[in-house]
């Protein structure tokens, strides 16, 4: 979805000048130093591609990652391309899920920081289930929630739906009341037959 897209740019090390794919050319001495920014300061010295943890972005405040790759020339680092998107649409949509129990949904990265929660306090906290969720998918159960987990590989980050263990109890004990009229039917007319 393009709405989720921010930008791209490029901010070179040496002299700390921002060049955005729109044409916006920035340096230090304007009030934007690239080489402090999380996109920046994230693939410094690094031949990986790196995926920040969310950010508010410096042009228009909304809750950014960034993908950043290094930029070489003659096999030397002279600065990082980066991408911005925007995951307040993602994170409007992860809150919107309507989950019964008092349940909530949240996203975690690979190293268990909160990336998005219906708490907003939560956001880059360490995410306590993270060390149980071991696994590529799994159920992690505590005294008051069932927690379900799914790994996402294509950013290395996890989805967690938490659902509060009594009020899944409860609904559970309520479906099976609900059937209790039909079991005993079919009980008893199973029990005519066979008599």
């Amino acid at each position: 979805d393009s709405s989720n897209f921010g930008s791209m740019y490029l901010g070179y090390e040496a002299d700390g000048k921002f060049i955005a794919f729109d044409g916006r050319i920035k340096y230090p001495k304007d009030g934007y130093d690239p080489r402090i920014r999380p996109w920046y300061k994230s693939i410094k010295n690094s031949s990986q591609i790196n995926i920040t943890p969310p950010y508010k972005d410096a042009r228009t405040g909304k809750l950014t990652i960034s993908i950043a790759a290094s930029h070489n020339r003659e096999n030397r680092q002279i600065g990082v391309i980066s991408s911005d998107i925007f995951i307040d649409d993602i994170v409007s949509n992860i809150l919107k899920i309507d989950i019964e129990g008092n349940g909530f949904a949240y996203v975690a990265d690979n190293h268990g920081n909160i990336l998005v929660h219906p708490k907003k306090s939560m956001i880059n906290k360490l995410d306590t289930n993270f060390t149980k969720a071991t696994k590529h998918s799994g159920i992690i159960e505590n005294d008051e929630s069932i927690i379900a987990y799914k790994h996402i590989p294509e950013q290395n980050w996890k989805v967690f739906v938490v659902v509060d263990k009594t009020s899944i109890i409860e609904s559970i004990q309520d479906t099976f009341y609900e059937m209790m009229p039909y079991v005993h039917s079919w009980l008893s007319m199973l029990l005519c037959v066979v008599v």
